[in-house]
């Protein structure tokens, strides 16, 4: 490909609801500037960014893809990004690495939540933004009605730059605003005729222009006086204050046409050339300089020092190791050194290459600003920076959320065991948002992701990309033993077989200790257990709190005190005085009142005003406790406590509440005692588990 200079590069991101045509307008751009040969369709598994067998097979995307491509003597990267929320891990990457972004809003549909996510993301990241009203060939297609939505819904500081004629099928062209000119387009939409509005249009025209005219004299106050006064304002003024507006994310635009149909194409590259920001017309970014730690601003600029950003990491068959980065000052050419500023490791980059879909192509250099693809480097992963040794720098890393939904995964075979753990480690490491720990408890190997769909696709990922054959199961919860009252017992092993036998004996009062932890207290005065027997006797007691009394579960916030005893001259060891102290605590803590203690968690659900009745209700019915409300702009946090076992499929059920608009965050809070109908459930399962091992 092409090497391009910075202000020639224009990197964007498309965002948007589910469905909303996102890959399908990245296709229509590739096909528009000749740089596929066909249109791609989601329903055949044709389009140029959903090329993953899962996306594919879905028919929706799951990552984001790269489509990079020529037009006008500026190189596009168009950054293609999932729609689905629990993906959004992806969609964080491409808003790390774009200057701007695109949103598609559906004709007939409107503002999803989709949509509103998408634009707070992007507002989050400090993106400009367009707003493209897609499919509006739709039998139910109202670009009026789409204005509005995105009005009173997102911001009321926004202008059409395009506005169709006709809709549905009798869609024939676009209007363009800024220049009050009627566009009209061939049968393959890839070439356009300029001509005058039709009469019929006028009206519409003039309205919109109307709109837009007041938009730009929001952006800016000379313009405004003038506005407000009555004073004839040019087309160069309105240009001019459209172009800070934008830039700045004040104010934003909107166009239309059908990205199925390749129509509207045009007139948005054009507009993205003339109104979007390239690379050098960004802030300057803060990074941390190494050598001194100190905060420092890097320009995208060619005469910085060379310094690149990984913001995406992946494998796949036939790819390799890809290592999808971003120019952020200096000129990267092949066969340089940079240096890793997590691990301090030096990377040789090899040859850089900028990669369509899943087809690569060489580059000789890459400017300022630029996006491409590494390949085969050693120890990077997504967030880390590449600088140059003479001048290490680090870039902020991407701030992933916590995954919400786990699922226990074990190996179906042997053979399946070590590629399982393989597969975890090495999608662990592309997805930040995708977890796996071991619980050394239940010896459960658990996977957590952002949701069941997130889920499930990975668990498709380690069957298909690494042939493992694996099961789920659900999550143990780890429940707790503990006691109410103090009791005293007596554990006496003896055992005589001919020759040596065996013999220790202790007395031991357990206490509670809430809050406390354990604590093992030597009382014993006068030698009748030899020092040498104390340590063995705490080892015991420690080892069958680990195992359980009542249900299998560990014991804690138990003070076990040994006051008494005897031992044998000659019988009396350390093993005979770990099985007293470990019967000695279990004969006691069955006297002592024991009962079940579930984990309870803390967490906020933020969620729009409306949806307040229905979450607290539900929690509610989840035994969960309403610890306080507060407001966040045009949302609530509810903070509760809830139990665990409660929250294994919470993210599904909040997404289905509030239509998807809902999120939550939860971190482990303090023990409580488990109701007597669920104590009582694991209590009869560990006895019948006895039973059956026995």
């Amino acid at each position: 490909m092409k090497v391009f200079k910075t202000e020639k590069v224009r990197n964007l991101c498309t965002l948007g609801h589910s469905g909303s045509g996102k890959t399908c307008l990245a296709d229509a751009m590739l096909y528009t500037t000749s740089s596929i040969d066909r249109l791609g369709k989601s329903d055949a598994g044709t389009l140029t960014c959903d090329f993953d067998p899962e996306e594919i097979k879905r028919k929706t995307s799951i990552s984001t893809a790269i489509a990079p491509f020529e037009y006008k003597d500026h190189k596009f990267n168009v950054l293609d990004t999932p729609g689905y929320d629990e993906y959004m891990g992806e969609t964080l990457k491409a808003l790390k690495a774009a200057d701007f972004a695109v949103l598609t809003v559906s004709a007939d549909s409107g503002v999803e939540v989709g949509t509103e996510k998408a634009f707070d993301y992007a507002d989050n990241a400090k993106l400009p933004r367009i707003f493209f009203v897609n499919k509006i060939d739709k039998e139910n297609s109202d670009f009026d009605r789409v204005f509005d939505d995105i009005s009173s819904k997102l911001s009321n500081k926004i202008l059409a730059v395009t506005v169709p004629m006709g809709k549905a099928s009798g869609f024939k062209g676009v209007i363009d605003i800024i220049k009050m000119k009627a566009f009209s387009f061939a049968a393959d939409g890839k070439t356009m005729k300029e001509e005058a509005i039709p009469a019929e249009y006028n009206d519409l025209a003039k309205k919109y222009r109307e709109k837009m005219i007041e938009a730009a004299a929001e952006a800016d106050e000379e313009l405004a006086m003038k506005y407000l006064e009555g004073e004839a304002i040019s087309d160069t003024e309105v240009q001019k204050a459209l172009l800070t507006g934008i830039r700045e994310g004040i104010i934003f635009p909107i166009l239309t046409g059908c990205a199925t149909l390749n129509l509207g194409i045009q007139p948005l590259l054009d507009f993205i050339i003339e109104f979007m920001p390239n690379p050098a017309q960004r802030p300057a970014q803060e990074c941390v300089n190494l050598k001194t730690d100190a905060k420092e601003m890097r320009s995208f600029k060619d005469s910085e020092p060379l310094a690149i950003y990984i913001f995406k990491s992946f494998g796949e068959a036939g790819l390799g190791d890809l290592n999808f980065f971003k120019v952020m000052s200096g000129v990267l050419t092949p066969g340089i050194d940079l240096v890793n500023s997590r691990s301090n490791q030096t990377e040789r980059i090899g040859t850089l290459y900028s990669l369509r879909g899943k087809n690569r192509e060489d580059v000789a250099e890459l400017h300022a600003g630029d996006i491409g693809v590494i390949v085969k480097l050693k120890a990077t992963k997504t967030s880390d920076t590449l600088s140059d040794a003479s001048s290490k720098v680090e870039f902020s890393r991407i701030e992933f959320p916590e995954p919400l939904y786990s699922v226990a995964i074990l190996p179906k075979t042997k053979d399946d065991q070590q590629k399982l753990s393989t597969a975890l480690s090495k999608l662990a490491e592309e997805d930040p948002t995708f977890k796996v720990h071991t619980s050394a408890e239940f010896s459960q190997t658990i996977i957590s992701g952002m949701g069941e769909i997130h889920t499930e696709m990975m668990l498709e990922k380690i069957k298909r990309k690494y042939n493992v054959g694996c099961e789920v199961q659900t999550p143990r919860i780890p429940y707790r033993e503990t006691i109410r009252r103090t009791a005293k017992a007596q554990g006496k092993f003896k055992r005589q077989s001919g020759g040596r036998g065996q013999f220790g004996d202790c007395h031991l009062e357990l206490k509670p200790n809430v809050g406390k932890g354990f604590e093992f207290i030597d009382k014993i005065v006068g030698g009748v257990v030899p020092k040498q027997f104390i340590g063995p006797v705490e080892k015991g007691v420690t080892g069958k709190m680990a195992e359980g009394v009542i249900a299998g579960y560990p014991v804690i916030d138990v003070a076990v005190t040994i006051y008494d005893g005897s031992y044998h001259e000659v019988d009396s060891s350390a093993q005979a005085f770990e099985v007293a102290g470990s019967l000695g605590f279990k004969n006691a803590f069955a006297e002592a009142d024991p009962y079940l203690l579930e984990p309870i968690y803390s967490i906020e659900v933020i969620v729009p005003e409306s949806y307040m009745g229905d979450i607290m209700g539900d929690l509610n019915s989840r035994r969960g406790r309403i610890m306080g409300m507060e407001g966040k702009g045009k949302y609530q946090i509810i903070k509760a406590h809830v139990p665990l076992a409660e929250l294994l499929s919470y993210v599904t059920n909040l997404r289905s509440l509030t239509q998807g608009r809902g999120s939550f965050k939860m971190a482990f809070d303090h023990y409580e005692e488990a109701p007597g109908n669920i104590a009582q459930q694991l209590i009869t399962e560990f006895e019948k588990a006895k039973e059956a091992g026995a």
